[in-house]
C-alpha cells in the first residue's frame, strides 16, 4: 500500500521478472528539504499533483506485496543511481559534481544519444567510464545544494 501524505494510493506489486535490479532515484522532499532515495512513481500511478513522488519500501512481504511510504519532492532536484561510485566509493548520482584532481567539478548527466552516463563541463561531455579510470576524482557537491561551484 503507498502512503503518500496519510492518504491511501492503492497497491504497487513489482513482478518477479522485472526486479532483477533496483533503480534508485533521489529527491529534495518538497516539506522540509531533505533528500531521499527510492522508486520514482510515475505519472499513471499517481495523478493531479504538480510534484514528482519517490518512496521507500517499508515491509516487503514472500508474497511480493509491499507496504511503502511516500514522499512529495522537488521534480527538479530527482536524479537516477548510476550505479558507479567514486575513489571514496561514495555512490554517484544524475546531477552529482565530481572534481577531478581537485579542479573545476564536472556534473554527471544522462545522455539520450549514446545512452549512457556522462560527466560535463564547459559544455564537454565525456563517458562517466573513462571519468572514473582517472584516480583522484570524488564528489564535491551537487547541482542543488551546491550550484556555486559549477564554473559559469
Amino acid at each position: 500500500m503507498v502512503n503518500i501524505d496519510g492518504k491511501s494510493c492503492g497497491n504497487i506489486a513489482p513482478s518477479p521478472l522485472t526486479t532483477m535490479r533496483e533503480i534508485k532515484f533521489r529527491g529534495k522532499r518538497v516539506d522540509n528539504g531533505e533528500w531521499v532515495c527510492g522508486t520514482l512513481l510515475c505519472e499513471n500511478v499517481i495523478r493531479n499533483h504538480d510534484t514528482g513522488y519517490l518512496v521507500k519500501t517499508t515491509n516487503m512481504s514472500t508474497d511480493c506485496s509491499f507496504e511503502c511510504d511516500g514522499f512529495r519532492v522537488d521534480p527538479v532536484t530527482v536524479g537516477q543511481l548510476t550505479a558507479r561510485v567514486d575513489d571514496n566509493l561514495h555512490d554517484l548520482w544524475e546531477g552529482d559534481l565530481i572534481a577531478v584532481a581537485d579542479k573545476v567539478p564536472w556534473v554527471i548527466v544522462w545522455d539520450r544519444s549514446s545512452g549512457g552516463w556522462m560527466a560535463e563541463q564547459d559544455g564537454h561531455r565525456v563517458a562517466l567510464g573513462l571519468m572514473l579510470k582517472i584516480k583522484r576524482m570524488a564528489v564535491v557537491g551537487n547541482i542543488h545544494d551546491n550550484s556555486e561551484l559549477i564554473k559559469r
